[in-house]
This record gives structure tokens, C-alpha cells and sequence, in this order.
């Protein structure tokens, strides 16, 4: 009961760390495996969707005449469509971006399961699909190729970061793409991610921040956990 208390916990506060991807010094990695193989993570996120889903339709019930092609999704991708944690376990949860950009090029990353299947349904019910990535321009072919692997590929816009945004520019490069959508007339119905700036969109009808024991792109996020944690007090 403790142990899966302490895996709970390690998945609510998102505590972050200076700016890379290196692990967390202060996080046990055997707890971080421990929540990837007891299937919490998947829990989660599985749970995570299934309420936005519910929501989703309940504000479709209000909007009786909203066509399909005025509405818009928007999937962050990695720990949101695509798992890199086979990545992170193999380093023991420490790298360098470089390492993490290398591996993302070889297109391996697997599908998160109840995230691809909630992208396919808006795809199949005709709903403008966006993705948003942190990933910069040069992974571009090789980030396509892997979303095509798991029938995620009918999107209407790919954004990725230009090579000279770093990531504390991040939250600046997501909102910017947020308002070019929203300029295209399209209802945002759906924001969807595991990181605090792919949720920047205020006007969304329902926005997701997935669980991510894991990293941290921006040490803000550290702060916006702590105010979530006392909200939820």
C-alpha cells in the first residue's frame, strides 16, 4: 500500500528539473519502472481520457447543429500519442537531448494506446486534427513516419519547433500555434498533453494534462504543480 501510495504521489507532483531531460536526481528510477509495470501510468492516462471524452460529449449534446469540419483536436506527441519510455528505461532515466533526438530519428517510439484511439476518432468523424510537439524541425520525416506506424496521419497541421527555439521558448512557440489555429474560424474542442504549455489554450472546450512522472521541459512547471496540488486541497 505505501509503494503504490508513493507512485501516486510521484505521478501528481511533476516535479521539475533545470531544463533537460536528465533524470531527476531526487526521484527513485525503481519507482518510476514500478509505475510503468504495474500499468498506473497507463491507468491514468487511460482514465485521463475516458473523463475527456465525457466531457466532450457533453458539450456536443449542447451543440446540436456544430459540424465536424468547424471543430479542431490538438495532440501534443510525445507521452501523449508516442511512448518513449522503452528510451528513458534503457538510460536509466538520464540523457542528453542529443541522445533523446538521436533515438527519436529512428522512428521507435511506441503508441500510447487510449490517446491514439481518441486521435483516430476525431480523424474518422471528420474533426480537424493538429498536432503540437516540442520536437524540433530536423525530426520532421521521421516523427511522420512513426505516427504513421499506429494510423495517426490525416492531420491537418504538424507543428514543430524551428531549430533555434529552445526550451524556454517553448511556451511562447505552443501559444503562438494556438492562436494561428483559433484564427482559422475552427471551435477548439480539444487541447491534450502531458506538459503544462500544451494546455496554454484557455478558450479550449476541454483541456488534458496527462501524468508524466518522468520530465519536466520547463522549470514554471514546478510552480504550476504546486498551485494544481493546493487547488486540489
Amino acid at each position: 500500500m505505501k509503494t503504490t501510495l508513493a507512485i501516486v504521489l510521484l505521478l501528481c507532483t511533476h516535479l521539475a528539473h533545470a531544463g533537460t531531460n536528465d533524470a531527476l536526481s531526487n526521484i527513485d528510477h525503481d519507482l518510476m519502472r514500478d509505475s510503468h509495470n504495474k500499468g498506473l501510468q497507463a491507468l491514468f492516462v487511460r482514465d485521463q481520457v475516458n473523463n475527456a471524452i465525457l466531457q466532450i460529449n457533453t458539450w456536443l449534446e449542447q451543440q446540436p447543429d456544430i459540424q465536424p469540419e468547424k471543430m479542431a483536436a490538438v495532440f501534443d506527441i510525445d507521452e501523449t500519442l508516442l511512448d518513449t519510455y522503452a528510451f528513458m528505461e534503457t538510460m536509466d532515466f538520464s540523457y542528453s537531448l542529443d541522445e533523446l533526438d538521436d533515438w527519436m530519428a529512428t522512428g521507435s517510439a511506441g503508441p500510447i494506446q487510449p490517446v491514439q484511439a481518441l486521435c483516430k476518432m476525431f480523424l474518422d468523424a471528420g474533426v480537424n486534427v493538429y498536432l503540437l510537439t516540442g520536437r524540433h524541425e530536423a525530426l520532421r520525416a521521421a516523427t511522420e513516419e512513426n505516427l504513421k506506424q499506429y494510423d495517426c496521419s490525416s492531420w491537418q497541421k504538424l507543428y514543430m519547433r524551428p531549430s533555434n527555439n529552445g526550451s524556454d521558448q517553448i511556451k511562447n512557440y505552443k501559444l503562438a500555434a494556438f492562436d494561428e489555429i483559433s484564427q482559422r474560424g475552427e471551435e477548439i474542442i480539444l487541447v491534450i498533453g502531458d506538459q503544462h504549455p500544451d494546455t496554454l489554450h484557455m478558450r479550449s472546450k476541454v483541456r488534458v494534462k496527462l501524468p508524466n512522472p518522468y520530465y519536466n521541459i520547463m522549470n514554471d512547471d514546478v510552480f504550476l504543480a504546486f498551485e494544481d496540488l493546493k487547488k486540489s486541497n
